[in-house]
């Protein structure tokens, strides 16, 4: 027997407009990230969009499940909610000071 093997990335979406098992009003917005994958920030910008030309009075955002991922999706996307300058992260270790603010992301 002879197989021949395709190396490719597979890209999983990570952001969707899921099917509730909760009954959430129309005029509120229900966005699911299951992952901080490389692309999830690109994914959630589509769906918000999408979202937000409906104009909900209110946003769910349900992270239920969601093992974690990358740091830096995850700050574009925090970056959409947070006043630009304002601190989305800040870390202290010894004397070492870190901050992030949603103007070092990419949006």
């Amino acid at each position: 027997m002879t197989f021949k093997i395709t190396r490719q990335e597979v890209t999983l979406d990570s952001v969707a407009h899921p099917e509730s098992p909760v009954k959430v009003p129309d005029q509120i917005g229900l966005i699911s990230i299951s992952q901080f994958s490389t692309s999830t920030d690109i994914q959630f910008e589509d769906i918000l969009n999408d979202t937000m030309s409906k104009k909900p009075k209110a946003l769910i955002l349900d992270l239920r499940d969601n093992p974690g991922g990358y740091l830096d999706p995850t700050y574009n996307i925090l970056g959409h909610f947070v006043e630009k300058g304002k601190p989305i992260m800040f870390l202290k270790i010894a004397e070492d000071e870190q901050s992030k603010t949603p103007t070092e992301t990419e949006n």
